[in-house]
């Protein structure tokens, strides 16, 4: 009867079920920014900047490269932002949220080339600031057992890759595939601004290479789409901050920190600058490696299919690109299940050299359509959980702050422009193999680091052992809890 009666187990049920609740509604939105920031990267895989502007593709690949350099000062302005303002960090999301929107909507009604250049700039900040924000919400909220949630939110990003496509396709210029015509992606650009022949529709090109301005597309439509999708997200956001502002103090927000201290990697460390040095470079050349190699297998899988000894047609290399997709969604799935079972570090190495295996199987077999498709999709099913594996896995040795995640979109920023651009060079000056020896290769580095970060983690030990909990260290997440001792929270999170 003592334990019933008493008025604390009614806080503590009462706690249960506020934290759960938001818990869950965050994660839920985290994953719907996940299939936006897919749709804002692969939205342009179906259709193409020069059905908004009568341009050739040397002048798109400006407009391309300007949002680049979007992620990249984007990444630096939300590790800044979201560390120094942590208690506005869900009016900053509804703000990234509302820019990516209102870009997106935008694209379709520029006429100017400059304007356009500017507006996917804006929409690069828009992309990164989500994903400065977005990361560090799971890990406060799911702590040593993120790698899971991390798996779940990722897949959509599968989910928006295989959804933007067809979203778009509907409304694109009737193309005739049977005379051997498709759409060009403005992703596989070459390095010089031209494109591979068998890209474009040639009913749609005028003689000097631009687009015919008659084109019947109504792309504006699925852009338009997307943009309110954004806008509608970014309301819900700014829900959460309404509310957490007139709640109760069971969340009380981190004080704003000096600008010395976010710029300081000890922080996400205990202090050990050392450490964190060599996690944070290491991460970086992770992402660089993990991020770099996904995009350009994406990017090239349908050239070298249709350009290699495989000669696939342009219906049968779409299919081959929509299996590698649906794998690599579907790993990121079963990911987040095995992940209650497996330890993160088991699943990251499983997933490497699972992912390496099958790279060395497409290299052997690349003339061979069967045994291609099943080494295709089986290098997407491994290579898929490492980008939000890594996460869960440093979640547990380092905090993963804004600044740790900009890190991290710097160096699968990096990896990405590099590494396409060189296959690209290598497939056009040493033919299509080429490519496949390049995804081989990279697959044996990214083994490589992941040893090596293994090995450096090791000698530090998990930041979330009994005898080094970080109870301590809330001061330095994103939310402090206040009223309700450490204990309470851990049985919460297991609740």
């Amino acid at each position: 009867m003592f334990f019933f009666e008493h008025n604390w187990v009614t806080e503590i049920a009462e706690v249960v079920r506020e934290c759960s609740a938001r818990r869950y509604d965050e994660e839920i939105i985290c994953r719907l920014l996940s299939i936006i920031k897919a749709f804002q990267g692969e939205l342009f895989t179906g259709s193409q900047p020069s059905e908004i502007v009568s341009s050739d593709y040397e002048q798109i690949s400006r407009v391309l490269a300007a949002r680049s350099a979007g992620l990249l000062v984007g990444s630096l302005l939300g590790g800044f932002l979201y560390d120094r303002y942590t208690r506005h960090r869900d009016i900053i999301l509804a703000a990234s949220l509302l820019l990516s929107g209102l870009t997106i909507a935008a694209s379709p009604w520029c006429q100017d080339l400059w304007v356009l250049g500017l507006l996917f700039h804006l929409m690069g900040h828009g992309h990164a600031l989500l994903t400065t924000g977005g990361n560090p919400t799971l890990a406060f909220l799911w702590e040593d057992q993120a790698a899971g949630p991390y798996n779940f939110l990722h897949s959509g990003f599968g989910f928006g890759a295989a959804l933007g496509p067809l979203i778009i396709r509907p409304f694109l210029a009737p193309d005739d595939d049977a005379n051997g015509s498709y759409y060009a992606d403005p992703d596989e650009l070459t390095n010089n601004g031209t494109h591979n022949s068998y890209y474009a529709d040639p009913d749609e090109l005028t003689n000097n290479g631009t687009q015919n301005s008659t084109s019947t597309s109504q792309i504006e439509y699925p852009y338009l789409f997307i943009g309110v999708l954004c806008l509608v997200v970014a309301a819900t956001f700014v829900g959460f901050y309404a509310a957490r502002s007139r709640s109760p103090a069971i969340f009380r927000p981190a004080e704003e920190k000096a600008l010395k201290r976010i710029l300081n990697p000890a922080r996400c460390a205990g202090g050990n600058s050392a450490f964190a040095l060599q996690m944070l470079a290491l991460i970086f050349i992770y992402y660089m490696l993990v991020v770099g190699g996904e995009r350009t297998y994406g990017k090239f899988l349908f050239t070298f299919s249709v350009e290699s000894g495989l000669k696939f047609n342009h219906r049968r290399a779409t299919w081959l690109n929509s299996a590698f997709w649906i794998s690599y969604t579907g790993a990121r799935l079963l990911a987040a299940l095995a992940a209650r079972w497996l330890s993160i570090g088991t699943l990251i190495f499983i997933e490497a050299f699972g992912a390496l295996a099958s790279a060395i199987a497409l290299d052997v077999f690349r003339d061979d359509p069967t045994a291609f498709w099943i080494c295709s999709s089986a290098l997407g099913f491994f290579r898929s959980p490492l980008f939000p594996s890594c996460l869960g896995w440093a979640n547990r040795y380092i905090e993963v702050t804004s600044m740790t995640i900009m890190c991290v979109n710097i160096g699968s920023s990096v990896g990405g422009m590099t590494m396409q651009w060189l296959t690209g060079y290598l497939f056009q000056y040493y033919g299509p193999t080429s490519f496949v020896h390049v995804v081989a290769v990279t697959s044996a580095a990214l083994c490589l680091i992941v040893v090596v970060m293994h090995l450096v983690a090791r000698r530090r030990g998990e930041r979330y052992l009994a005898s080094n909990h970080p109870a301590t260290a809330v001061g330095s997440s994103t939310v402090q809890l206040s009223k309700y001792d450490e204990t309470k929270v851990t049985s919460i999170s297991t609740f």
